[in-house]
């Protein structure tokens, strides 16, 4: 109780602009932070620039704060999306891509076969999200890739955040059934944990 207490005080001070209170937020879940990041993009250069884009967002938006109730449910949905946004933007730019894996480890059938796995796992995700009805994935493309709050997409469709949270939870539900059914996901734990964490 005293731990919740103290970090709810911490939290209420960085969303008050208390630089102080967010250095100690900061060195307090940064180790936990990095480690999650790295597990998913391999690359410890990468990492640590997440890890700080990550921290970033919170201090710009530290007003949004106020109303958190898991911060480590917060911290680790803020550094998977900033993850995946990272994977995917690999995804889309071959120079990156090819950067990225070559820092990762040296050329293997092994990552080779992880590569195009993530490829056809991205591919697979595209084609599930077309198959939304368009304001669902309007609602989860805010969401998911932009990073509004439940809040935020309501004021700006102007439709109520139960709403919102319906419309996440269907296309959640709906795009993992689709994963699954179409992709092979025996072939590697990885592909497996992004869906888990849609």
């Amino acid at each position: 109780m005293k731990n919740g207490a103290t970090d709810e005080n911490m939290l209420l001070g960085i969303a008050a602009g208390d630089a102080k209170s967010f250095r100690i937020f900061f060195d307090t879940h940064r180790n936990r932070i990095y480690a999650f990041i790295l597990h998913m993009v391999k690359s410890r250069e990468v990492a640590e620039e997440i890890v700080m884009d990550v921290f970033m967002r919170i201090w710009q938006n530290r007003e949004l704060l106020k109303g958190v109730a898991n911060i480590d449910g917060f911290l680790f949905k803020v550094a998977y999306n900033k993850s995946i946004d990272f994977i995917r933007a690999a995804a889309r730019t071959p120079l990156l891509e090819e950067a990225l894996w070559e820092e990762i480890q040296p050329v293997s059938d092994t990552y080779a076969d992880s590569r195009l796995l993530l490829r056809d796992y991205q591919a697979k995700l595209k084609e599930a999200m077309e198959l939304l009805p368009p304001k669902r994935k309007q609602v989860y493309v805010l969401s998911r890739e932009q990073g509004f709050s439940h809040e935020q997409i309501a004021d700006m469709l102007d439709i109520s955040k139960n709403t919102v949270n319906n419309h996440i939870v269907s296309s959640q539900q709906f795009i993992k059934e689709y994963l699954i059914k179409n992709l092979d996901l025996s072939s590697t734990a990885f592909i497996a944990f992004l869906i888990s964490r849609l």
